[in-house]
């Protein structure tokens, strides 16, 4: 896992995604080569102008809790009184760090992740003992995401058997929550989409595909990239949509977008769209 900080530096756009490993960053090669195959079109727009401003997660931390003093070992033991999607889960954590090991275990299935995102206070675990017994908050039905428990399981590529999703609060874009993937044997998912996955991303089951939502500030831009799933199991980018806001004054004109489409191999732009927004009474 790799802890996400987010910088986009946008010429249409750059993204440097990392998952949840704290200190280590890198550019999917995958985006690379979509993004010169889009620089080479003729409806190209630069936008390297513009950056992300900062964000102001403050307001988003929970009040502080008194943290549960450690064992002798220096570690807070969680454990869950109950299988977990037939795992028996226990958590590792080091006090007054953000690090913390997660232990899965079915039966002859048993294998560990690290989370650098792990903080009790966001889950509201309580504070009180080092070895913590846990009851696993349940998800609500037709949720696919789920950033109430510091791990949830969803079938988020369609092939019939749940991933493992690790929460990462506040390290997705605008201060979202991101999720680290797993497959169920504890390999992560690096590949696109699932290095990237936050409460940005779209999961159509009907179309097996997963459109990732990117903005370039608050009011400047982004874009719409839709992955579907492949007869292979892979996943492939077939869309894509840059879109820019048009603003007078204090006033919300219109997205100008430009929409691309993968053929023959190569991402092909389509057309070019205005979409005029409501006037505010």
């Amino acid at each position: 896992m790799k802890k996400m900080k987010r910088y986009l530096v946008l010429a249409a756009v750059i993204l440097l995604l990392p998952g949840c490993k704290t200190g280590e960053q890198r550019t999917s090669e995958h985006m690379d080569k979509v993004l010169q195959e889009l620089r080479n079109s003729p409806e190209y727009l630069d936008l390297s102008q513009y950056e992300a401003p900062e964000e102001d997660r403050n307001a988003m931390i929970a009040p502080a809790k008194r943290e549960p003093e450690a064992n002798d070992d220096g570690l807070v033991h969680f454990r869950y009184s109950q299988p977990v999607n037939g795992y028996t889960v226990t958590i590792d954590w080091q006090p007054g760090t953000e690090q913390a090991e997660l232990h899965f275990t079915k039966g002859d299935t048993s294998f560990s992740v690290m989370s650098y995102s792990f903080d009790p206070q966001m889950f509201d675990f309580p504070t009180e003992g080092t070895d913590i017994r846990l009851h696993y908050k349940p998800k609500p039905q037709g949720r696919m995401l789920y950033d109430k428990e510091p791990f949830s399981f969803a079938d988020v590529d369609f092939d019939g058997v749940e991933e493992l999703l690790i929460t990462c609060p506040l390290e997705g874009p605008r201060g979202m929550t991101a999720y680290t993937v797993y497959e169920p044997d504890g390999t992560e998912r690096e590949d696109a989409p699932f290095w990237d996955i936050s409460d940005l991303t779209d999961f159509k089951a009907s179309e097996k595909a997963i459109v990732q939502n990117q903005y370039w500030g608050a009011l400047i831009g982004g874009t719409r990239l839709k992955y579907r799933r492949q007869q292979n199991g892979t996943f492939a980018l077939t869309d894509s949509t840059f879109f820019e806001y048009t603003i007078r004054g204090d006033e919300l004109v219109d997205s100008v977008r430009y929409h691309y489409r993968r053929q023959g191999g190569k991402m092909v732009f389509v057309k070019k769209e205005v979409v005029e927004m409501e006037k505010r009474s």
